[in-house]
């Protein structure tokens, strides 16, 4: 699905912002929303708290609390699984091949692996934030955000707040006491109680062998606020969950198979004029510098600009990976990750930035900045037009990004601007 994979970008980001405000440590703030944990690495009693419609549970643990933020990168091969079964006065950072929750976290849960089992017993007292292909959800958690292939929400998973969920197929049976607000191809929030009639106990004149459907003990949702999902289909068997709040449906548009349409490719080409006119006349007025500078890298530092995409797009995600094996990196790692995603971004548009100022210099009459912004909406439509050209278009696409790249690194080190700024300045 397009949306799919949007989201999942989406969810990337909201997961990186996470990380960086949550790297201090993190315990729980408000006493009446969350139990907390002793910090004095005794024997203590858990008692999670649910509502009327559960059970009151207690966890008593023998283990010491692991008193800080947790960070694993854990697992050499596809069947290598980690299992999380800590008490953590904290916030816990996971990533691995299979990963397994069943103990509990005071704070935040972040988690990317290919496939993730949360069992009855683990608890998560503020959010959990899961990139998985597969997720298996018995337990608790207070808010969840989840992208993936594959959402199974055993009878037991239970959701304190709100479930936002992206994925394929959701498989919804558990318990969310706010709102749902779900896309996806495939749900199933209802599934019916089948016995097989061996000795003909339901029903004298059902045959023996067959099954049959027990109605009183299907399993479904239980959510207490509005249920809102977008789907190209509508969900079967809604009316048999337990949904308290409204039921809200958006029909998502299904691409065809023969691939975009001459609209989609107007669509996409207006959006992305757009953006570069509007990124354009921002740095005109707030770093004009920028701008007069761009026109040096069309031409003289055009293979230095390359060069130093070339070298940024390869070493930063090293680093990164580095400083999340340290583990007292991740902030640092992460805010990095951020930054590196935010080049990428305006890439395109910079590298078109830089062609136009260069075919400025040939033209007299483009001698104001208004005149410099309507001059960049032909040439991002030309070198847009180009980028879809097969073969063509990826060349082009590839020498546009890394230039683009480089020419901000540049620009951000270069001996020279800085030289100039401290003269203006003094």
């Amino acid at each position: 699905m397009k949306k799919f994979k949007l989201l999942m970008t989406v969810l990337s980001i909201i997961i990186a912002m996470s990380l960086i405000l949550t790297n201090a440590r993190v315990l729980a703030t408000d006493s009446s929303e969350v139990d907390p944990i002793s910090e004095t690495g005794e024997e203590v009693e858990v008692q999670e708290e649910v509502t009327d419609e559960g059970t009151d549970e207690h966890i008593n643990e023998d283990e010491e609390i692991y008193e800080d933020d947790l960070y694993v990168i854990y697992g050499d091969s596809a069947s290598d699984e980690y299992v999380m079964d800590k008490l953590v006065d904290g916030s816990v950072y996971i990533i691995g091949a299979n990963v397994k929750i069943t103990g509990i976290v005071a704070g935040n849960l972040f988690v990317i692996a290919q496939n993730v089992e949360f069992d009855e017993n683990a608890t998560v007292q503020i959010e959990a934030y899961v990139l998985a292909d597969k997720i298996t959800f018995a337990g608790a958690v207070y808010d969840m955000y989840a992208a993936c292939n594959e959402f199974d929400m055993t009878d037991t998973g239970y959701v304190n707040r709100d479930l936002r969920l992206v994925a394929d197929t959701a498989n919804l049976k558990g318990m969310v006491v706010r709102n749902v607000n779900l896309i996806a191809s495939d749900i199933d929030v209802y599934d019916e109680a089948v016995t097989n009639n061996e000795e003909g106990t339901v029903d004298e004149n059902t045959i023996a062998d067959e099954t049959v459907v027990d109605e009183a003990n299907g399993k479904g949702l239980v959510c207490y606020g509005n249920f809102n999902y977008t789907s190209g289909k509508q969900v079967e068997d809604i009316d048999k969950a337990q949904i308290m709040g409204e039921v809200k449906y958006t029909e998502e548009k299904q691409t065809e198979d023969s691939g975009l349409s001459i609209m989609d490719y107007v669509i996409d080409g207006l959006e992305n004029t757009v953006f570069i006119v509007v990124l354009y006349a921002v740095l005109i007025f707030l770093a004009p510098k920028f701008v007069e500078k761009a026109k040096e890298y069309f031409g003289t530092r055009t293979l230095l600009a390359f060069a130093v995409g070339v070298a940024f797009t390869i070493l930063v995600p090293i680093i990164v990976l580095c400083l999340f094996l340290t583990g007292v990196g991740a902030g640092i790692g992460m805010l990095l990750l951020m930054i590196y995603f935010t080049i990428f971004i305006m890439s395109f548009a910079i590298a078109t930035i830089i062609v136009n100022e260069f075919i400025i210099t040939k033209i007299s009459w483009v001698n104001n900045a208004w005149k410099k912004v309507l001059m960049i909406v032909p040439v991002s439509i030309v070198l847009f037009i180009l980028r879809k050209i097969p073969v063509v278009g990826t060349v082009v696409s590839m020498i546009m990004f890394l230039v683009g790249v480089g020419t901000i690194i540049l620009y951000q080190f270069d001996k020279r601007s800085k030289k100039e700024t401290v003269k203006e300045e003094v």
